[in-house]
């Protein structure tokens, strides 16, 4: 394991590999508000290439499980480890977190009472958003007032009233609005995945909800699971060691999670390729030799194509599907809506992904992969306009 970290992440956590990589993300946000990130893997080489798509997975798998497991880690900034003011902390934060458990159960349930209340034209606007975030906190106030105002009052009586009203206030009114916002938190992810997520189809709308419910639940119990570890740490050991078995727990339980929700990988890999400037994913035009790839090799149903005046060009409109060193691979420009398709996913069912991936590969079938002296990319609107 150390020679794989000493083989790859010290090419790119070596001065000159960050150097390069600032490079690239400054070229890459230049040509991205240019809206020309087609041209942006001519400035990789095969060597910087390399340290740039290590260093792109793992931006993107960082911000994946940021994504994924928000609420560990707004669960570890909230609640303290240990509190000296207090001499029964251990249940005020025990209580704690089996709010944020519960809480969980809550969010979904109002959106889909408001939509039940609202009718079909009902649309999940951010007031309704702020008044179940509200409306949570406020039944954990209470039933925090409930169930450990007693205690909470004993342990705070002997200190100063600067000190017990800065804990009244942090018990009280800053943890109910923060771990209400925890559990509306899972809303983020769960509406990435309802996106793509497909239902059999004897499941009708009601069926459709509380699957999704049961899902939303079931990824925010899973997503917490290393913020508890994290508290429940021996806090004698280093932050650093602390965190280290969470953050483990949290990248194994995302493979876990991926081998389900086919989608995360995808996302990942999605990433990848978009910000190294892999591949690129918009379709553009190209002016290909006539001689080697005649207009009649092009299937009409698939690609769009023109010939040239009385030049040597054909001219195609295709997508830069890959760029790696020399090898181009340009692809009908159906292929982006059947890549759109293939992130669908349906839970448990293999086939279904198997279909979805057979409509890719379907047309990646016709993708070619011409010699760079063969083919110019020309996208100036004006001269396409004049060779139709």
């Amino acid at each position: 394991m150390k020679a794989f970290i000493r083989k790859w992440a010290a090419p790119v956590l070596a001065p000159s590999g960050v150097a390069t990589f600032i490079a690239f993300v400054v070229v890459w946000i230049y040509l991205n508000r240019l809206g020309r990130l087609d041209v942006f893997y001519s400035t990789l080489t095969v060597k910087s290439m390399v340290g740039v798509i290590i260093a792109s997975a793992v931006v993107a798998i960082v911000s994946i499980m940021l994504m994924f497991f928000m609420t560990s880690f707004l669960m570890a900034l909230t609640i303290p480890a240990d509190n000296e003011n207090m001499y029964d902390y251990e249940r005020v934060r025990e209580w704690a977190v089996k709010a944020i458990l519960v809480s969980g159960l809550f969010p979904l349930l109002f959106i889909i009472s408001f939509t039940i209340l609202g009718g079909e034209n009902f649309g999940v606007s951010t007031f309704w958003v702020c008044v179940s975030l509200i409306a949570l906190a406020i039944m954990i106030m209470l039933a925090t007032k409930l169930f450990l105002g007693k205690s909470i009052a004993s342990q705070l009586k002997p200190k100063t009233q600067v000190v017990r009203r800065k804990h009244f206030r942090k018990i009280y009114l800053w943890n109910p609005l923060v771990i209400s916002l925890i559990a509306h938190t899972q809303v983020l992810p769960v509406n990435l995945i309802s996106l793509h997520i497909k239902f059999p189809e004897d499941f009708d709308d009601r069926a459709q909800l509380i699957s999704l419910y049961f899902l939303s639940f079931s990824l925010y119990m899973l997503t917490l699971l290393p913020g508890v570890i994290f508290l429940r740490a021996n806090q004698k050991d280093t932050l650093l060691k602390r965190a280290l078995f969470p953050s483990v727990t949290a990248l194994s339980l995302l493979l876990l999670i991926s081998a389900y929700l086919t989608i995360i990988p995808v996302i990942f890999v999605h990433a990848v390729m978009k910000t190294a400037g892999v591949s690129d994913f918009s379709s553009h035009h190209f002016l290909i030799e006539k001689e080697k790839y005649p207009e009649n090799l092009f299937n009409k149903k698939l690609w769009e194509t023109y010939a040239v005046g009385d030049t040597r060009y054909v001219r195609i409109k295709a997508v830069l599907f890959f760029s790696f060193g020399d090898t181009r691979l340009l692809c009908p420009e159906g292929i982006i809506d059947a890549y759109k398709k293939s992130w669908d996913f349906m839970p448990f069912s293999s086939s279904f992904d198997n279909e979805a991936r057979e409509g890719l590969r379907a047309l990646g079938a016709y993708c070619f992969s011409p010699e760079t002296k063969d083919y110019m990319q020309w996208d100036s609107p004006l001269s396409i306009d004049k060779v139709k």
